[in-house]
Formats: structure tokens, C-alpha cells, sequence
């Protein structure tokens, strides 16, 4: 065989398995979220916060939606824009429901357009909002 083919299988072989671990991590981190909101706001089904698509239905009827409403993203582009739009308004909801600020809940809507940081700054109010409690002073 090719050495030069063996070092580029290798290389796409790691690269992908990296890959794979970083989004099943983050597809855990983000499934774990979405359960611990639904159970502190009182839905006892946070199973459907595993299912993929499901998910996605699961986080706009937490945030006061219709979940009905996610099947618009097989529509393309105005469907996608359309549930875009609806998940960011459905996590400013879902802060105010935990008692947090509206700004929280924007960090987590709008995070996606900062390069580099912005997603880490999503996960992090995102736990914030699962696990934090917001104290008024």
C-alpha cells in the first residue's frame, strides 16, 4: 500500500473519531440541559430531551410553543429561518420561566453569531439555566 495513502486514511480515521467524541459530547452535555430544565419546570417526560428530533419539538414547547411548530424545518430555508427564530425566542421564555433575566436567555439564542467563544458562552448559560438559581438582590 501507498505510504502516502496509509498516513491520509490514518489521519481521517483520528480525525474523525475526534470528531465523533467532541459532538457526542456536546449532543450529551446539551440533552442533559434540556432534561434538567424540564424537570425543574415540572414536565416529568425530560426523556424526549434524548431523541434527536424530538428534541428540538421538546425545547420549543418548553419555551411556550406549539411543537408542532419544529416540523417547519423541513421546509428549506424559511423553514430553517423560521425555527431558528422560534428556538431563540423559545430560550429567552424558557430563562424568564426559571426566573433568570431576558439577557440570559439571549446569550443562549444569540451566542452562535460571536466566532470562537460564542459557543462556548451558550453552554455555559445554558448549564446556568439548568443547574444555576438566580438570586435578586
Amino acid at each position: 500500500m501507498n505510504e502516502d495513502l496509509l498516513y491520509f486514511i490514518t489521519f481521517f480515521t483520528v480525525y474523525g473519531t475526534m470528531i465523533s467524541i467532541f459532538v457526542l459530547g456536546i449532543y450529551i452535555y446539551t440533552s442533559l440541559v434540556l432534561s434538567k430544565i424540564a424537570e425543574k419546570l415540572g414536565n416529568t417526560d425530560t426523556w424526549r430531551a434524548w431523541i434527536p428530533i424530538v428534541k428540538g419539538a421538546y425545547q420549543l414547547e418548553l419555551g411556550g410553543y406549539s411543537p408542532w411548530y419544529y416540523l417547519l424545518i423541513f421546509i428549506p430555508f424559511l423553514g430553517w429561518i423560521a425555527v431558528t427564530v422560534l428556538s431563540a425566542v423559545a430560550w429567552v421564555r424558557i430563562s424568564e420561566l426559571r426566573g433568570f433575566p431576558t439577557w440570559v436567555g439571549l446569550i443562549v439564542a444569540l451566542a452562535w453569531l460571536i466566532p470562537n467563544g460564542g459557543m462556548i458562552a451558550q453552554f455555559i448559560a445554558q448549564g446556568y439555566i439548568a443547574w444555576g438559581e438566580y438570586q435578586k438582590k
